[in-house]
């Protein structure tokens, strides 16, 4: 005949095995992800000679360029551009499975924006994710990105990692991931680029402006550079401190078991 240790030890370790069994973390998710430049944070470096007649900027919410008068994006004039956005993936984003692309940022380089043109020195992302799913609504997040950006000159030294001409430098600084719990689980939302963010030396660094230690990408010049920003989730079992005590009753239980059958 089974003892009330024996007995409250299988039951606990029973109980436990159903409330695991119950615990099951959210599996696909709605989401959707909206990034705008912020105009009114935006700088340029300032034309010299013959660019100060010669060249404009111009900032909006989706695109920043800068280049040669009335002239057009990829023929005579840069650009940064957002697309992809607002990106909306119904029942897309799977927990613990693939990534999902959420915007994409494309860096217009042009060769021929003239002599002395005005040019991006920073700018700012505003991205906002939303996530919702059956019986579950997070309110949205918003991350702010900080842009140092460097227009090299085409002649004379360039930057290390240029591959063409001078290519231009691209630093990205804000929050890569966030962490939130919600029904015993802990779920990690992380923003991956492909390209993915290099580490470049203090050296490039300072030319931007930015710190040393810095992430970002190099450009080639004369081409447009995608760099998409994939979304992913992932969920850990995190147990309840009842939970927890369940488990530990259950040990003493089974504990009990092995010593009254050792006697």
């Amino acid at each position: 005949m089974l003892s009330f240790a024996t007995r409250f030890g299988l039951a606990s370790a029973v109980a436990l095995t159903f409330s695991s069994a119950f615990a099951a973390p959210i599996t696909t998710w709605n989401y959707s992800v909206t990034s705008v430049f912020v105009p009114a944070e935006t700088t340029f470096n300032a034309a010299t000679g013959q660019g100060i007649n010669n060249s404009t900027k111009a900032a909006g919410t989706s695109e920043i360029s800068w280049g040669r008068k009335n002239g057009k994006v990829g023929v005579d004039r840069s650009a940064l551009q957002i697309k992809n956005s607002p990106n909306i993936g119904d029942g897309k984003l799977v927990t613990n499975g693939a990534s999902n692309v959420a915007n994409t940022y494309t860096h217009v380089n042009n060769n021929n924006i003239g002599t002395g043109s005005i040019s991006l020195h920073s700018t700012t992302i505003l991205a906002t994710l939303k996530l919702t799913a059956d019986g579950f609504d997070l309110p949205a997040q918003v991350a702010k990105y900080a842009i140092n950006f460097y227009e090299t000159p085409n002649s004379g030294a360039c930057p290390e990692y240029s591959i063409t001409k001078c290519s231009d430098i691209f630093v990205l600084d804000g929050p890569l991931s966030a962490q939130f719990e919600y029904k015993d689980y802990l779920y990690t939302v992380t923003f991956a680029s492909n390209p993915d963010l290099i580490e470049l030396k203090p050296s490039t660094c300072a030319l931007t402006g930015a710190a040393a230690g810095c992430l970002g990408f190099i450009t080639q010049e004369g081409m447009a550079t995608d760099v998409n920003f994939n979304l992913r989730i992932e969920a850990q079992y995190v147990p309840e401190p009842a939970s927890l005590a369940l488990l530990g009753l259950g040990l003493v239980g089974l504990a009990a078991v092995r010593r009254r059958k050792q006697a």
